[in-house]
């Protein structure tokens, strides 16, 4: 019953394309829940999507939905062999389009940016959409006056901040949130249970 909600609520917004992240598709006892997923997206009511995954193990993992109705299919692939990214190459209505789901290493990611950073260099000629869980924010402020995180006594790892700050600008890139809404709280992870009050 549980997998049948968390399909309902990847599906509830009705959109053309949607990004997971830490999907591990493959159970501790290494049976592979990527055909399940495939089939429960093709299958299911209301709008089909085409499932795409990096997702070989029981942690980590990353994965790209496209409604089926959008009748496009990747020209080119991209995986990281550490399971964090996916990058996807299609064409919308003849514009080049690079996708791109995330899942941030929780250490420093040195490798992981040169790795995308080197994915978005050859795919210059493409409009770029990039999301996730980057494991770590976007502002560059001080704790004390830092707009994405409440209650923490530290940044959540600076310097994975400041690779991606320095490949957004290196790149064009944008948070389309912060661009909105640049001075608002709006988080998106809070810890388990009822002990910790902090966010980012």
């Amino acid at each position: 019953r549980s997998y049948e909600l968390k399909i309902a609520a990847i599906k509830i917004f009705n959109t053309d394309i949607i990004f997971l992240c830490d999907t591990r598709l493959v159970s501790n006892k290494g049976v592979s829940g990527a055909k399940r997923l495939k089939d429960s997206m093709r299958d299911a009511k209301g709008r089909k999507y085409d499932v795409y995954t990096n997702s070989k193990s029981n942690s980590r993992g990353v994965a790209i939905l496209i409604d089926t109705a959008m009748g496009v299919s990747p020209q080119e692939t991209f995986l990281d062999p550490e399971e964090n990214f996916l990058f996807l190459k299609i064409n919308i209505n003849s514009t080049p389009v690079l996708l791109g789901s995330i899942y941030g290493p929780n250490t420093t990611g040195r490798d992981f940016f040169r790795r995308i950073g080197g994915i978005l260099d050859g795919n210059k000629d493409c409009q770029s959409i990039i999301g996730g869980d980057w494991n770590t924010v976007w502002d560059r402020g001080s704790v004390e006056n830092n707009v994405d995180i409440f209650r923490m006594q530290n940044l959540p790892n600076k310097c994975n901040r400041d690779l991606l700050r320095e490949m957004a600008e290196k790149n064009l890139l944008f948070d389309p949130t912060r661009v909105l809404y640049p001075e608002a709280q709006l988080f998106t992870y809070a810890p388990f249970g009822n002990l910790r009050s902090n966010k980012s």
